[in-house]
């Protein structure tokens, strides 16, 4: 079993492979110069959510190809409950929920 610090771990790990980027901390230093940076925020939006559009559209499009031919590759081992790939790519963590254990949460929890 695959305890938190496990996927804490799996996760850092993972995240050093991509250079060091943090869209929290661009947000966070836009607000603590709020009035020296006005308009700047919506920028950071429409990049951010600009950035999810292109890494999910690669991610849904190359969802049936082999491991080896994706372009943005799955993180390898087991993190969460609930099956799926999970992808982080320029600060930005992505899961493509599938598989069978996300039926039976459904049918046990909404039925």
């Amino acid at each position: 079993k695959i305890t938190l610090q496990t996927q804490h771990n799996l996760f850092n790990s993972f995240q050093t492979v991509e250079p060091k980027f943090s869209w929290n901390e661009r947000y966070q230093n836009l607000l603590n110069n709020y009035y020296l940076m006005r308009g700047v925020i919506p920028q950071l939006y429409n990049e951010f959510v600009e950035q999810c559009i292109q890494i999910g559209r690669i991610i849904i499009q190359e969802r049936y190809l082999t491991f080896e031919n994706k372009t943005i590759k799955p993180i390898i081992g087991e993190m969460g409950i609930v099956g799926g790939e999970k992808y982080h790519k320029n600060g930005i963590f992505f899961k493509f929920a599938i598989g069978i254990y996300l039926n039976y949460i459904n049918i046990l929890f909404y039925k």
